[in-house]
């Protein structure tokens, strides 16, 4: 039904009697119409807006906005966020920017003081470092629009608490570091397995051919210790590689006292077919110190410089002289031989 709206003014007689009523009507139902409207578009968009905060929430998210030269408006959910003593107090930028992490800080109050409401998306990250020290990490996103039928623009941002992504690729990333170390080891693992065990094979190999060829009892059994040797070192040496993989651990295998001349006795034995085939000897003192070292790993560098000076010979028969020096606490252990040597340059 529409309503009228009615005024009314009197005319007083002069014996102050109202003679005549003078009234006027108007209709208003339009305008009731539109208050009704108002009323229930205003209802609806309480009930978005508390669904939006709540979704928001639950999300760990918070809503801004920043309308071309006023300050931004940021939501309360910031305040959850960046976990305030109230966390629904209005939050100034000072507040927010006390939560930035101090490396950040100055950054970021630059970023924000030189947003561009110029129509190109937002998309940043932001560490924060709460109260107790603990860290989180803030993702930034947003678009700048304009008002309709307004030539004024207006930036809304999204934050969102994406600490556990942060977390999860910094977990992913050492992961992977490691991955790609393990990998390297094996690879030197195979490389050392492949070299160190070659030389007992090849003892093997050949006292077994040259036992196929004697019927001689002493040479026989001569060959056969040598086979006996040979599958005995190889064995050592697969003892001894498990421990070279462990040796890049943190909780690797300890230092112990070596003695240098059982060392020296190991890669004479592993380079017994080298030094016949070269027709070499190895000398060195007599009463070798013992040291502090890692078995495996001096074996394996003594028995290497040694192979090269072998492999690397000149013409004549090679030499190859280990030497020591004894140094206050250490030994220092060269290795010289008469062969072709490096070129200088």
């Amino acid at each position: 039904m529409d309503e009228l709206q009615k005024p009314f003014h009197t005319e007083p007689s002069e014996s102050g009697i109202a003679t005549e009523i003078l009234s006027v009507s108007q209709d208003i139902s339009d305008r009731k119409r539109w208050e009704e409207t108002t009323r229930s578009k205003g209802n609806e968009l309480c009930v978005a807006n508390a669904q939006l905060r709540l979704a928001l929430s639950s999300a760990g998210m918070a809503a801004a906005s920043r309308t071309e030269g006023a300050h931004p408006i940021l939501s309360p959910e910031l305040g959850k966020i960046l976990e305030l003593e109230d966390p629904n107090a209005p939050i100034e930028i000072e507040t927010f920017l006390s939560r930035v992490h101090p490396d950040e800080r100055e950054d970021t109050r630059q970023r924000i003081a030189e947003i561009k409401l110029d129509g190109r998306p937002i998309d940043d990250e932001i560490r924060l470092l709460l109260p107790a020290g603990r860290h989180k990490c803030l993702s930034v996103k947003g678009m700048t629009l304009s008002e309709p039928g307004s030539q004024v623009l207006r930036s809304h941002l999204i934050f969102q608490d994406i600490t556990e992504r942060c977390e999860g690729q910094r977990l992913l990333t050492r992961r992977t570091a490691e991955l790609l170390e393990i990998n390297e080891r094996l690879e030197r693992f195979s490389a050392v397995a492949a070299h160190d065990l070659r030389n007992p094979l090849n003892t093997i190999l050949m006292a077994a051919e040259l036992l196929s060829d004697t019927e001689s009892r002493e040479e026989i059994e001569e060959y056969a210790q040598s086979i006996r040797r040979g599958a005995t070192r190889m064995a050592e040496l697969i003892g001894d590689l498990l421990q070279f993989a462990k040796l890049d651990k943190a909780d690797g295998v300890p230092k112990q006292s070596i003695s240098l001349q059982d060392v020296l006795e190991v890669v004479t034995a592993n380079l017994r077919g080298a030094l016949a085939e070269a027709d070499g000897r190895i000398e060195c003192r007599d009463g070798l110190p013992t040291v502090s070292a890692h078995r495996f790993q001096l074996t394996q560098l003594l028995q290497n410089l040694v192979s090269n000076s072998l492999k690397f010979r000149a013409q004549r028969a090679p030499v190859v002289r280990i030497g020591l020096d004894e140094r206050p606490g250490e030994w220092l252990i060269s290795v010289a031989d008469n062969g072709i040597g490096m070129d200088p340059s």
